[in-house]
């Protein structure tokens, strides 16, 4: 039985650490994407949507909720497409891509 100081511990920290720090820093992008608003409505009035207002975000598990798989964050909007109705829709976005608009 190998020591409480023995090498087999440090292997699990040094396992441990490898496997903690990428998803505290994927968690912290994605924090940081859902903060931010305006790219996100700015893209949304490219494609030709009017008065266009966030009214839901989130970022775990967004593959799951519409999005695609290389997303990271999910905003649902309203907005006013060009014959002047209002709908809903569903914006994706993530790391190093633009984002998806797409309607419900």
């Amino acid at each position: 039985m190998p020591s409480r100081n023995g090498r087999n511990i440090n292997l699990i920290n040094i396992v441990i650490f490898i496997t903690i720090i990428p998803i505290l820093a994927f968690t912290c992008l994605g924090l940081f994407l859902v903060n931010r608003t305006e790219p996100v409505v700015e893209a949304t009035e490219k494609q030709g949507y009017a008065d266009v207002v966030i009214t839901g975000r989130t970022w775990f598990l967004v593959g799951f909720r519409g999005c695609g798989g290389d997303d990271a964050v999910k905003f649902d909007a309203q907005a006013t497409n060009a014959l002047g109705r209002r709908v809903d829709l569903i914006l994706c976005t993530g790391f190093f891509k633009g984002v998806t608009v797409r309607t419900e």
